[in-house]
């Protein structure tokens, strides 16, 4: 059986909000998908890349649209991350993009703090929905759609 996850990371990776914000947007989440399978709030110590599983098509670089390669993208994600910075020279064009800029053709982010949706029963949310839960969350969020 597959499962799909609707994630929700803040708009900037190292922000983390406090609990109380944190359940505000769960019980936000909730009401916006009632037939949910569970919700949880997860704190990270390391910036995670949060990805869209078996949706990930491609990644693109944001000033001259290259595809870039996969695994030059995983090499980066691994170096990266253990320095905590985000910045990577792009080699199609030498620009030194963030790699949460990278433009991933399904959505995929990094962030130290995520809200997954278990089996949503849902699409994703609209803009105004998206609103709403960044407004409970105290922060602008993104939001990922994963099939695993």
């Amino acid at each position: 059986m597959s499962d799909t996850l609707l994630s929700f990371i803040p708009a900037d990776p190292r922000w983390q909000p406090d609990r109380d914000a944190a359940d505000r947007a769960v019980r936000a989440l909730h009401a916006l998908a009632p037939e949910d399978d569970g919700i949880k709030a997860t704190w990270h110590d390391e910036i995670m890349f949060v990805d869209c599983g078996s949706r990930f098509d491609e990644v693109a670089c944001p000033r001259c649209d290259a595809v870039l390669d996969r695994s030059w993208l995983g090499d980066r994600l691994s170096a990266v991350l253990m320095k905590e910075t985000l910045s990577v020279v792009v080699p199609c064009c030498g620009g030194e993009p963030s790699l949460n800029d990278l433009v991933y053709r399904e959505p995929c982010g990094l962030a130290r703090f995520d809200i997954t949706v278990w089996n949503p029963g849902r699409s994703l949310l609209s803009d105004g929905e998206l609103r709403i839960v960044g407004v409970a969350l105290g922060h602008p969020v993104r939001q990922i759609m994963a099939h695993y």
